[in-house]
């Protein structure tokens, strides 16, 4: 039944009672309508629906608005698609489901794109509350992963940090290449700090083989490292400076040892002790048949020169002392 009602003034329309339908179609299946559902709900109901607009189709709703499919839903536009929600609104899909935003290509150009335009201070985060240890993934599985920080004062760093106390920082790589990881500064430096009680460390897999910073706030445990465990070439720990020097310094001593210590240089050398009233000991002190040997291949008259230019020289021998030159000359102040 049709009615004729008016609702209120100069607002007169047709009310069709009860759950009735207005139908279109050819009488057979009776599936394209618009009707009531019940609960103020006005229902329109066919198995395909075009919905056209020579200009502009505007839905609008003072509370939500739901879209509900059973099977794909696809959203095809001309130009650009804008969805536009008032401040600290948010764009939610599939609460308490998995979810995928996916593109698919078939060309190298065809890229997906994810920008924040407009030179302001503005930021695209990307943020988890997820607890997993991936909480957020970035993942490549075939090509290269580019991340570029074009910024053009100082502040404007790439910034990777970590502010869990047992959260780690960590670079890893399994690739078989000598520059698996690489930190390459092309104009400036590169600056590791580790902090007082901690060890900054370069070593191999088994760490046997390394370099060990170990700071410390305590001076006698603050030290250096250099650890060769299980090389056995000559050089297996080797410090070469091919066009300049090698200076070693200690401010309580310097102390080197080894099965044999071989100290060769090409051009005049020395070992001096210049502090006052401090000895210098040539010694070797393990028993037995064993010598101390001063050699000289020089052809000088004094190719092996014993000199004290202040003091006496003192020689002692439990067994005899013996001199073989072709002379020997001996010119004493005072001859005892």
């Amino acid at each position: 039944t049709l009615t004729q009602v008016a609702p209120a003034a100069n607002d007169r329309g047709l009310l069709l009672n009860g759950s009735n339908k207005v139908y279109f179609d050819d009488g057979t299946d009776y599936n394209q309508y618009i009707g009531s559902s019940g609960s103020n709900t006005t229902l329109i109901s066919s198995p395909l629906m075009d919905i056209a607009a020579s200009s502009a189709l505007n839905l609008t709703s003072s509370g939500s608005v739901a879209f509900t499919s059973a099977t794909t839903t696809a959203i095809n536009s001309g130009g650009n698609l804008t969805l536009t929600t008032p401040a600290a609104s948010k764009l939610i899909f599939n609460t308490n489901t998995a979810g995928i935003i996916s593109h698919t290509s078939a060309l190298a150009t065809e890229d997906l794109t994810i920008e924040q335009l407009g030179a302001v201070d503005a930021s695209l985060i990307l943020s988890s509350a997820g607890t997993g240890v991936d909480a957020i993934a970035i993942s490549a599985s075939a090509g290269g992963i580019d991340i570029t920080a074009t910024g053009t004062v100082d502040t404007e760093d790439l910034d990777i940090t970590t502010v869990g106390t047992t959260t780690e920082l960590r670079l890893t790589s399994a690739s078989t290449e000598a520059d698996a990881i690489k930190l390459d500064a092309s104009a400036g430096g590169i600056i590791a700090k580790v902090f007082d009680e901690k060890t900054l460390q370069l070593s191999n897999a088994g760490n046997d083989t390394y370099i060990k910073l170990n700071a410390s706030g305590t001076a006698v445990n603050e030290t250096i490292q250099i650890m060769n465990a299980v090389g056995t070439a000559s050089g297996a720990i080797a410090f070469t400076s091919s066009a300049g020097g090698v200076d070693i310094n200690g401010g309580t001593g310097v102390t080197v040892d080894g099965t044999g210590i071989s100290i060769d240089g090409t051009t005049a050398s020395n070992f001096t002790v210049t502090g006052e009233g401090s000895n210098l000991a040539l010694a070797a002190a393990g028993g037995g048949t064993q010598q101390l040997v001063l050699s000289s291949a020089g052809t000088d008259a004094q190719a092996i020169n014993i000199d004290a230019s202040a003091g006496g020289i003192d020689i002692d021998a439990v067994g005899d002392i013996t001199m073989n030159a072709t002379n020997i000359t001996i010119t004493p102040t005072t001859l005892t």
